[in-house]
């Protein structure tokens, strides 16, 4: 079910994240699937774990062919259970029958790819099992400026795409085209980080962890560092306006009033 979320504020689900979905895993793969790939659909199960990958983040994000999902290479690496040789591989031959596209940021599906991983969930019966249970905590607010533009947008994207902040590392971007998210990857895997920019001069920032604390924790302390850049970068002033927190995709806590830290 979707979260309905506060007007004015950008639509948010906590659990349509890169990070939060499991792959397949190909070593469980009986011979009679791997053959039934390879004859019919010319795929290796590599290229098959792939897709459906970049499936599953697509039904999870409500994403359409029209809407951008870029996913890099590290984030790959670190999603999918596949030797980085043999990873790199498969994503040639992917781009090679032109159902993934390399870009600088990352790895995106073609309109061809996006058909097949579709036709292939459907065949397949891929489920929403690859869901853990997490904690997501969650600050909101609007960006004060006299509207954000596309190219504001542009800008911003292009300043936190591949950039670190402290233990966690660019995944994935996705563009909605009035609106940007991207996500982060903590190094030892346990916390997914989110900012998202946009419609109406809307801000959320977020983390989610299979530990509440954690979670909570490591907001505050990202958030800081968005701020910071966003600030300096831009000479952006964020106000910061609401805190939720979800188990999963049900809201534990919403509240108006913020942590001193991030108070106007």
């Amino acid at each position: 079910m979707q979260t309905k979320q506060q007007a004015g504020y950008v639509e948010f689900d906590p659990l349509a994240s890169v990070t939060v979905i499991k792959p397949l895993d190909s070593s469980d793969f009986d011979t009679s699937l791997i053959k039934t790939l390879y004859d019919d659909e010319q795929l290796t199960s590599e290229e098959y774990v792939i897709l459906d990958y970049f499936g599953a983040v697509t039904t999870m994000k409500k994403a359409t062919k029209n809407i951008s999902l870029t996913i890099s290479f590290q984030g790959l690496k670190r999603k999918v259970d596949i030797h980085q040789a043999r990873l790199t591989k498969a994503l040639n031959r992917l781009v090679e029958k032109e159902l993934l596209k390399k870009t600088p940021e990352g790895y995106m599906l073609t309109e061809k790819g996006y058909l097949l991983s579709n036709k292939l969930v459907d065949r397949f019966g891929r489920t929403q099992k690859f869901l853990p249970s997490i904690h997501t905590h969650t600050l909101s607010g609007k960006i004060q400026m006299a509207s954000l533009t596309q190219e504001k947008l542009r800008q911003i994207s292009q300043e936190f795409v591949g950039k670190w902040f402290g233990d966690f590392r660019f995944i994935a971007k996705t563009d909605y085209g009035d609106m940007i998210e991207l996500e982060w990857l903590s190094i030892n895997g346990g916390i997914t980080a989110k900012l998202i920019f946009g419609p109406e001069n809307n801000i959320k920032i977020s983390t989610s962890s299979a530990r509440y604390s954690e979670s909570e924790m490591e907001l505050q302390i990202l958030a800081d560092r968005i701020i910071t850049t966003l600030e300096k970068k831009f000479d952006l002033w964020i106000l910061l306006e609401s805190r939720d927190v979800y188990e999963n995709r049900r809201k534990l806590i919403s509240s108006d009033t913020m942590p001193s830290k991030f108070a106007a």
